[in-house]
């Protein structure tokens, strides 16, 4: 009798386990769905008992059929005080099993269809899986083909969590999420109605394990100091872990993390308390901690809504302690060795998720065809407390005036007062709010109808003066006409000034460029002209001495063989001559001179080309000649001094077909950009001779447009954004008194866009360097 007092006391302490529940889910739940959580718990305890003791017990304890299924002890009539008490223990934790779904599920589901859960569990689910792991529990040897194997779970991590935990993952994979925990990929806390009932809650769960675990043993025997003390420490192992991960995480104590740290160690160490070290407990029930915080970060993840984190608690929990039997058990006291002991746990723990996820899928799916699962979405936002259970509150009526007043804007209305509640404070309050606003509302008609009497009197005193005004108002009126026409007339007289005066000097730029041009070109023809006569006749006699010199040197070598022995006076006058070094230098003076008369030839070329004095005005040419010689004519300011570095000229050309131009004008283009840019890179080489400078000069072939672009860039000091819009105005230059005209870019911008219909423009590349781009037609 004593071990079936110790047993029925130990069921009394897991009965208590289910106000546990009920105060752990209620707090952690809204208050508008608080009622309906705490009758789940209520109501699913009593349709659990009830289908255990008709169907469930004999599924699961019954007689075994080959390891499978129970069958005998339905409807059971028990008489000896053993199996009573055997059966009121057992029938304890399948409710603990049933109502571990209600708070994963919690705050969306029909009571209806969560009773129809709760029967599936205690009728089939749990019942089948406990008869393959638990069968022969009352027996000397256990019967069910996973306990034969060596399948171990003590209390029920797996069998009795974990199984709870895998039916409410399937049911929440049929219901969804709450309205508005996840939107646009994002989650959002729902934050729980009173934390205070769910630790209350969490501390009867805590002693009501006691009873669950300690009772296992089905004896008041020796195993139970160490099972009850692992119990405890495994509890304070998992708020521990949680807890001081959690706060790593968010900087803050969290207390559901406490809570559910709590319960996920009691869940780990409820397969192991009997065959594990007091130190072994701590690991596991810290280890159960971070599991359960890894479950549920997975399922937010993945975007499945637990409102209590009931899944990661008793599920990856339950499963992880299932585990640990193998890893932390004391080896003496393991049927197998380590290694099978483990393959045997993992593999219990698989079955299990298969059997409970799968066949709660299949049969809740089955539900859905003929019958809703959820509440709508009203009844969501209204609270499953008044749309199932039509169970109103004190806060529920004030809120129904309030939205009432709010909607017909009625301030008679008031709400009901509940004396000595907190809510009857707030609606008398708010009561007395409503009175004053009440009066304050007529006194404000009063008022507002003696003002508009005051004002009808002095509309029409205004109305009075407001005629005389308008008379003034219009002499004024003709007064400003007259005065804004004379304005016109000077704004007509200004503009037409303006247009004169830019006219002017632009004419001014187009006769300075004209007579520059042309004297330049005049000068730049004559000079090519008068060094291009001297210079053939140079060239074209320099062939002739070649061969005169060459027969010469051979004549004196056919003396000097054939006068043997020479005179001594032509000796001395051979040695005074240095004829040796006349004959080998000679040929080397005439090369020089050669490459010289050639230079200077292209020179004159460069000249002609660069002036194009000598053909039609527009023409077609190759731009590239004409670049060639802009560059020719500043090579020496390329090349510096000997002393110092030369610059830099890239060149990128396109294959361009001949551009019909004036060739002249585009020269001067592009001798005035790069006389610039070569400026520029002068100024800064000496501030600082180790940058020499580069300067590129690109063209591109525009077919889509048949346009021609030609850039010229440099690496100097850029052109800053605030001068570059007046860079093409004339006069206008930043280089010192005496340096500058101000009309090389000008003169440009006439003839790129006025003479060949083109755009110029510095791209704004400051302080990078400046790049100047002309584009202009093919043909015009």
């Amino acid at each position: 009798m004593v071990d079936s007092l110790w047993i029925l006391m130990c069921a009394c302490l897991v009965f208590l386990m289910q106000p546990g529940f009920m105060c752990l889910e209620s707090g952690l739940t809204r208050s508008k769905n608080n009622i309906n959580v705490a009758v789940k718990n209520l109501a699913d305890f009593a349709v659990s008992a009830f289908c255990f003791w008709v169907v469930g017990y004999g599924l699961m304890f019954g007689v075994s059929a080959t390891g499978w299924w129970g069958q005998s002890h339905f409807l059971h009539d028990w008489q000896d005080p053993q199996g009573i008490a055997f059966f009121f223990f057992q029938i304890m934790f399948c409710g603990t099993a049933t109502t571990i779904v209600s708070g994963a599920i919690a705050e969306r589901t029909r009571f209806t269809a969560y009773l129809a859960i709760a029967m599936m569990i205690s009728c089939l689910v749990y019942p089948a899986f406990g008869h393959w792991a638990w069968n022969g529990l009352d027996s000397p040897a256990l019967q069910g083909w996973l306990g034969k194997l060596g399948f171990i779970d003590f209390a029920g991590s797996t069998v009795v969590h974990s199984i709870g935990a895998w039916v409410a993952l399937a049911t929440l994979m049929h219901l969804g999420s709450r309205t508005g925990r996840y939107e646009g990929g994002r989650s959002r806390k729902i934050h729980g109605s009173n934390l205070i009932i769910s630790v209350l809650g969490a501390m009867l769960l805590w002693f009501g394990w006691f009873g669950f675990n300690a009772g296992s043993t089905l004896a008041f025997n020796d195993q139970v100091p160490i099972i009850l003390l692992n119990t405890l420490m495994a509890g304070v192992a998992g708020l521990i872990s949680a807890g001081g991960i959690r706060a790593i995480q968010t900087q803050n104590i969290e207390v559901e993390a406490l809570i559910n740290g709590c319960l996920a160690g009691l869940v780990a160490v409820t397969a192991c308390c009997h065959i594990i070290s007091t130190p072994m407990s701590v690991v596991v029930g810290a280890t159960g901690g971070a599991v359960m915080l890894l479950g549920e970060y997975w399922l937010d993840c993945w975007e499945i809504d637990d409102a209590i984190a009931a899944i990661p608690v008793h599920g990856f929990a339950g499963a992880w302690g299932t585990v640990g039997v193998a890893l932390f058990g004391q080896p003496e006291r393991l049927p197998l060795d380590r290694l099978l002991q483990l393959w045997i746990q993992v593999s219990g723990v698989a079955i299990a998720f298969v059997w409970s996820f799968g066949v709660s899928y299949l049969l809740i799916w089955l539900w859905r065809q003929f019958f809703p699962l959820r509440v709508s979405v009203e009844a969501e936002h209204l609270g499953l407390n008044i749309t199932e259970h039509h169970a109103h509150t004190d806060i529920y009526e004030l809120m129904q005036v309030m939205d009432q007043q709010a909607q017909t804007k009625d301030l008679s209305l008031r709400a009901p007062v509940e004396p000595f509640t907190q809510v009857g404070v707030i609606a008398e309050r708010y009561n007395r709010v409503m009175d004053r606003l009440q009066v304050a509302l007529e006194h404000s008609e009063t008022l507002a109808a003696e003002l508009e009497f005051k004002v009808i009197e002095r509309t029409h005193a205004l109305t009075a003066t407001n005629n005389s005004l308008e008379a003034e108002i219009r002499e004024h009126q003709k007064t400003e006409d007259a005065l804004r026409q004379s304005q016109a007339e000077l704004q007509e007289f200004a503009d037409t000034l303006t247009l004169t005066l830019q006219e002017l000097q632009q004419t001014q730029t187009q006769l300075i460029q004209s007579e520059k041009m042309s004297s330049l070109g005049e000068m730049v023809a004559g000079v090519a002209h008068e060094i291009n006569n001297p210079i053939n006749y140079v060239y074209g006699n320099l062939k002739y001495l070649d061969e005169y010199t060459a027969s010469l040197i051979e004549l004196i070598h056919l003396y000097q063989e054939h006068l043997s022995p020479t005179p001594d006076e032509i000796s001395d006058r051979l040695e005074d001559l240095e004829l040796d070094f006349i004959v080998e230098d000679l040929p080397s003076i005439l090369k020089s001179m050669h490459h010289g008369s050639e230079r200077i030839q292209n020179l004159v070329v460069s000249l002609r080309n660069f002036s194009r004095l000598d053909e039609a005005p527009q023409k077609q040419v190759d731009i590239h000649e004409g670049i060639a010689s802009t560059l020719l004519l500043l090579k020496r300011r390329i090349e510096r001094f000997p002393s110092q570095q030369p610059m830099k000229v890239i060149t990128d050309f396109d294959d361009l077909p001949p551009i019909e131009c004036h060739p002249s004008q585009l020269n001067q283009v592009f001798m005035n950009l790069l006389s610039n840019g070569m400026d520029m890179l002068d100024e800064i080489y000496e501030a600082n001779p180790r940058r020499p400078g580069t300067i590129w000069i690109t063209t591109r072939h525009i077919e889509a447009q048949q346009m021609v672009r030609v850039t010229i860039a440099d690496d100097g000091k850029g052109v800053p954004s605030k001068i570059r819009t007046k860079l093409f105005d004339p006069f206008f230059t930043t280089k010192p008194v005496g340096k500058g005209t101000g009309l090389g870019l000008s003169i440009c911008y006439q003839i790129i866009v006025e003479k060949h219909n083109g755009k110029i423009w510095c791209e704004p590349n400051f302080p990078e360097g400046a790049k100047f781009v002309c584009e202009f037609p093919i043909s015009p």
